[in-house]
């Protein structure tokens, strides 16, 4: 356990040497960042609670240390890591695009359902291990977040890279066929829990099912939805990240229609 410790102190030092101070979250990896370490031997000892589930997200809140963490048998990878930076608080050109992350994804500024481009971000995504080595190339992202009121969606995109989980989606809830783009949906009930605050045993029932994902580095216990909607188009992913805003599937469908019809 140690040991593990000592590895992720490392890897988040050295990520944090390469964070400029404008670097901020966008909306679609907050719930990632939320997560604090919680290693699968930890959780043995606390009611074998995560015992059958893979390397849970390892983060530090207010670092953009971000892991997604998946098993790929092909390789070493064990999950992607990625930084980003805040880069325009004004809707960027396709050229402006272009010249930061070099492919041009489509966007939009506002959505019908009443969503306006709030910020822009550009980052890098990579696969490591699980001794956090990076084992690929860095790919660049660009993430477009929207907001109405205080409800965010986010949107980030990169050139389509399968060494990094790009095309598997296979646990998806449901595929959605739009006039010959597939719309990959799934929805998760999260339970955010302070670090030192157990789940109760109706939680850990619920994510023995698959029903609850239990996640910690809340300051309060909170729940929430997280919808996302995958897409490929010309080479491109998009990913469409919703936090608990009061978007439904089939509006979150109407967004991506409006994207791609760009």
């Amino acid at each position: 356990m140690k040991r593990m410790d000592k590895k992720l102190d490392n890897f988040i030092k050295n990520e944090l040497k390469q964070t400029v101070k404008n670097i901020e979250p966008s909306p679609q990896l907050y719930f990632k960042i939320k997560n604090q370490v919680k290693l699968q031997e930890e959780n043995v000892m606390k009611k074998n609670l995560f015992a059958s589930k893979k390397l849970k997200a390892a983060v530090v809140v207010g670092a953009l240390c971000v892991m997604s963490f998946t098993c790929y048998a092909a390789m070493k990878m064990t999950g992607t890591v990625g930084h980003s930076w805040r880069e325009w608080d004004t809707l960027p050109t396709a050229e402006q695009v272009q010249k930061k992350v070099d492919f041009t994804p489509k966007f939009v500024e506002e959505f019908s359902n009443g969503f306006q481009f709030d910020n822009a971000s550009v980052g890098y995504a990579a696969g490591v291990d699980s001794d956090f080595n990076t084992v690929t190339e860095e790919h660049k992202e660009v993430h477009f977040n929207y907001k109405r009121g205080e409800e965010s969606i986010g949107i980030s995109n990169r050139e389509f890279a399968p060494e990094i989980g790009d095309g598997n989606y296979d646990t998806f809830d449901e595929t959605i066929d739009l006039d010959g783009i597939a719309l990959h949906y799934n929805m998760q009930a999260y339970k955010f829990f302070p670090p030192d605050v157990e789940p109760s045993d109706e939680d850990i029932e619920a994510q023995a099912r698959g029903a609850l994902e239990i996640s910690y580095g809340s300051s309060e216990i909170e729940e929430m939805n997280i919808q996302s909607l995958f897409w490929e188009e010309d080479g491109i992913v998009y990913q469409m990240t919703c936090l608990g805003a009061n978007v439904d599937k089939d509006g979150l469908v109407q967004m991506a229609k409006e994207v791609i019809a760009q």
